[in-house]
């Protein structure tokens, strides 16, 4: 019974090798929430929401997600879940505060990192590695903006699909500040703050590799 309640209210979506067609993919859907079967629902758009997605996607009818899964080249699930640790806090916040150390820079840039269009709203036993599941292949970057800059992007990007973290504290105007984010996420912060940093470049390190050494090294 305690299985059952656990599964109430929520369904997945799993990318898997057509068994009959070999060079084929089946994208199979299940749920005890007819929701969850909605094509603009939340399993479809976190399986969408960046490439590659999971091979495996579970969330819930509260628009969470409860766990991600990826397989690798043999169609084995990838090692490592089972001792990944849970979230102990916000996921986005998590994330942003791993970048910052991993980059050593003052502030980070999100994508819909914040309110309804947050892709990690997470439940309760989620784990980092299914935020890494998510992160394949995006590869990180930095820049430099002047505090005057910083101050007026912040301005820009509030209540935008844009975030700038941290959201709040003293920022001097003359001073020059790091900024590290996706790279993948330099379009939309060009779009909301007409701001393009000439110093901007891609780094040799993915969103995945930062996530799972905070999770303990890789596996």
């Amino acid at each position: 019974m305690a299985r059952r309640r656990r599964w109430t209210g929520r369904g997945f979506g799993l990318l898997h090798l057509n068994p009959e067609h070999p060079e084929r993919l089946v994208y199979w859907v299940a749920a005890s929430d007819a929701s969850l079967y909605d094509a603009n629902g939340v399993l479809v758009a976190l399986n969408a929401s960046r490439e590659p997605a999971p091979d495996l996607v579970i969330a819930d009818n509260e628009e969470r997600l409860v766990a991600a899964r990826r397989m690798d080249g043999r169609w084995k699930w990838e090692s490592g879940y089972a001792t990944s640790a849970r979230l102990a806090r916000e996921a986005n916040d998590w994330a942003a505060e791993r970048m910052r150390v991993a980059l050593g820079c003052d502030f980070v840039v999100q994508e819909n990192a914040s309110g309804e269009q947050a892709p990690w709203k997470h439940a309760e036993e989620t784990r980092v590695a299914d935020l890494a599941a998510f992160s394949f292949g995006h590869r990180l970057a930095t820049m430099t903006l002047t505090g005057a800059e910083l101050k007026a992007a912040r301005e820009k990007t509030r209540g935008s699909r844009v975030r700038i973290w941290p959201e709040s504290g003293e920022i001097d105007e003359a001073t020059r500040y790091g900024v590290g984010l996706v790279g993948l996420d330099m379009r939309a912060f060009v779009m909301v703050t007409r701001l393009q940093p000439e110093d901007f470049e891609l780094v040799d390190l993915t969103l995945r590799e930062v996530l799972r050494k905070a999770d303990g090294g890789d596996r």
